[in-house]
């Protein structure tokens, strides 16, 4: 097995417990020149793990789905937010997570050793992952307008 694929295949299994435990969406893969987005759906937004091979990273982003479906354009659709960064939203919601902190702190080392960047893309997905997992209930059920406050704007 390839090294993306078994990116993927970690980050699918990390993030099983969304619809195990959460009744969300099974997976749903979008793969891109640069990366894959995998995508875990609720009733009014989605979980997406954008895995980035370019930079050789990994994002965690709340999207506001768009009737029942995953948005287009990145962050804005329709002149609209759609997708806040998982840190955003915890900040938002005035979640503090030491985890979500380190990982931030780790976001600003680069490491170009190939093999040191798939150990830590892996540790990044399941540290991430741990995260949703704590506050899973309040982000499942966050209210919809947190993508239209000014604090998520000006993160």
């Amino acid at each position: 097995m390839n090294q993306k694929n078994e990116i993927k295949n970690l980050a699918i299994e990390q993030f099983a417990f969304l619809k195990k435990e959460y009744g969300l969406s099974k997976p749903i893969i979008r793969s891109k020149d640069w990366g894959m987005d995998i995508y875990y759906l609720a009733s009014q937004i989605g979980f997406q793990i954008e895995l980035d091979w370019h930079d050789f990273n990994v994002f965690i982003l709340i999207a506001l789905l768009e009737d029942g479906k995953i948005p287009g354009g990145y962050y804005m659709h329709k002149n609209k937010r759609c997708r806040v960064h998982l840190a955003t939203v915890l900040k938002e919601l005035r979640i503090q997570d030491e985890t979500m902190n380190f990982l931030m702190n780790k976001n600003k080392r680069k490491n170009r050793d190939s093999h040191l960047e798939e150990e830590v893309i892996k540790q990044k997905i399941t540290l991430y992952s741990a995260i949703v997992q704590s506050h899973a209930e309040k982000l499942i059920n966050i209210d919809v307008a947190i993508f239209e406050g000014s604090d998520v704007l000006n993160s």
